[in-house]
């Protein structure tokens, strides 16, 4: 009884979310890093701002993710390249309007980014072996 108290006060969290941490990272982390590759080599490179920024974020953030190094900050930066995209996707395509936003996969990936945040890489991270996982266990 006192471990499951223990889990929903969050003592535990970092031990019990090993294995659901590393598959969204991994899955999180895959997608962006093949999204910002594409874009990169096979949509078109332009030199203006946020052209330039957004697909090498998601290509740098999104191989952090993958080995689980700066979790935390990896984590941020992709939901608020998820937070830029959404509007974009919901004017052009079939659903618009403010329902249109739950009807968007990307809400999913907003909302496992969020997760990363405050769960961080897990166990099977860069993150855990060099410090920054190990406090909270």
């Amino acid at each position: 009884m006192r471990s499951r108290l223990n889990f929903f006060l969050f003592k535990d969290w970092s031990a019990s979310c090993a294995l659901p941490a590393f598959l969204a990272r991994i899955a999180v982390g895959y997608a962006f890093f093949i999204a910002g590759l594409n874009e990169i080599l096979h949509v078109g490179f332009a030199a203006d701002g946020l052209n330039t920024i957004m697909p090498l974020a998601q290509l740098v953030f999104g191989a952090f993710l993958l080995i689980g190094f700066l979790t935390l900050v990896s984590s941020a930066v992709l939901l608020l390249n998820m937070l830029f995209a959404i509007p974009q996707l919901v004017t052009t395509g079939f659903w618009t309007g403010i329902g249109a936003y739950l009807y968007t996969p990307e809400v999913l990936i907003i909302l496992l980014l969020f997760w990363l945040i405050f769960a961080g890489g897990g166990k099977w991270s860069v993150d855990y072996y060099i410090g920054a996982g190990r406090a909270n266990t």
